[in-house]
């Protein structure tokens, strides 16, 4: 990846920009996952603005599918969308990028990515999503104005579904629900060990 002294900055601003409105539209769609959140568990203002810190947007994310599937909701097709897109959020939130240099390619972003296995390559769900090479960690233009549009989409989906949810009620919170939510909550969870001079 070439140092910013090496790029024009009419390069930059159209990297800055694709950047972004990324961020932007992904801001907008977990909103409206969080107000889906809020309605199905029917959250006061302070309790919500409490939990929803302490929960990523995937455990919020398996929260809703988990109570969505009570209300036998059809959703099929919503959740795995969304956790492709949390996954790309993440690569972009947490990798160097810039213009790419290679002109051989559509012009795109090229990000400086290692994956938890050590390599520097995109997961296959993100291979998947936004194509390239297997040995790639590079996002085109054009599949950034793709992942725009899907996040508008998926965005209007889940809006529709907190205007037209109502929240659960005590029956729909049976055994296997609430043992699913217990598993979402546990998740990446490191038991402290007890003090042992107490």
């Amino acid at each position: 990846m070439a140092e910013y002294g090496d790029v024009s900055q009419e390069d930059l601003k159209l990297v800055w920009c694709h950047v972004g409105r990324f961020f932007h539209s992904f801001a907008i769609l977990e909103t409206s996952a969080n107000e889906l959140f809020e309605k199905l568990f029917n959250l006061n203002a302070t309790f919500f603005l409490l939990l929803v810190s302490q929960l990523d947007f995937g455990m919020r994310l398996e929260l809703i599918r988990l109570a969505l599937r009570r209300k036998t909701v059809n959703v099929k097709g919503l959740f795995e969308p969304i956790r492709a897109l949390i996954e790309v959020r993440n690569i972009v939130a947490h990798s160097a990028f810039g213009p790419d240099d290679d002109s051989a390619r559509n012009h795109g972003v090229l990000f400086d990515y290692v994956g938890k296995t050590g390599e520097a390559k995109f997961s296959e769900r993100v291979q998947k999503l936004v194509g390239g090479k297997p040995d790639d960690s590079y996002i085109s233009y054009d599949v950034f104005e793709d992942l725009d549009g899907r996040m508008k989409q998926l965005t209007k989906q889940l809006s529709e579904l907190a205007g037209a949810c109502i929240p659960l009620s005590d029956e729909e919170f049976d055994d296997e629900t609430v043992q699913g939510m217990r598993d979402v909550l546990s998740r990446n969870v490191i038991p402290l060990k007890p003090n042992e001079d107490t």
